[in-house]
């Protein structure tokens, strides 16, 4: 079902170039959603757990936000049921053991992400990576460590995108 923000058809004028208006004919969307995960714990001293998820989901009607330029050159963003929308998300995760002390998670992920409408055919790739670090100091401090690496704000109309680093330290 639409969010309110979504259907609203007032016109968000707070920033004159940057428009966001509702649209109160979106219909309900359905998507079927279907995952399978594997994960293995082996007896290898320093590996802790290894695991693989797939996933995939199929949309009928979704709703997405997209934006288009007016004759005046102003930035206009709105909302519109798309006939279909499928995305294939993979993602794998290790976590290991070197010490004692040290515990080390790599994940990485990838996501097909496939639009379809009347107006709107695109279909793209994403990745992403993540790693967390955690460490004891002194048998009295923890030291967590993490990078994230993913895309910045994806959509329908993505044709292409930057990636978003992300590192955070904490004692």
């Amino acid at each position: 079902r639409p969010q309110f923000k979504q259907l609203n058809y007032y016109r968000n004028i707070s920033d004159p170039e940057n428009v966001v208006v509702g649209n109160p004919s979106l219909k309900k969307s359905t998507t079927h959603f279907i995952r399978t995960s594997v994960e293995y714990m082996p007896s290898v001293k320093w590996i802790s757990r290894v695991s693989f998820r797939v996933s995939y989901s199929v949309g009928k009607n979704s709703v997405e936000r997209y934006s288009f330029f007016d004759d005046d050159g102003t930035l206009t963003t709105t909302f519109d049921n798309f006939s279909r929308r499928n995305n294939l998300y993979l993602f794998s995760s290790i976590s290991l053991k070197p010490s004692k002390n040290i515990n080390l998670s790599l994940n990485a992920s990838a996501k097909r992400n496939d639009y379809r409408s009347p107006s709107i055919n695109n279909s793209y790739w994403t990745f992403s990576i993540n790693e967390m670090l955690r460490t004891t100091l002194f048998k009295r401090f923890t030291f967590f460590q993490t990078l994230n690496l993913a895309p910045y704000m994806t959509g329908a109309q993505t044709s292409e995108y930057r990636f978003d680093p992300l590192l955070s330290l904490e004692l």
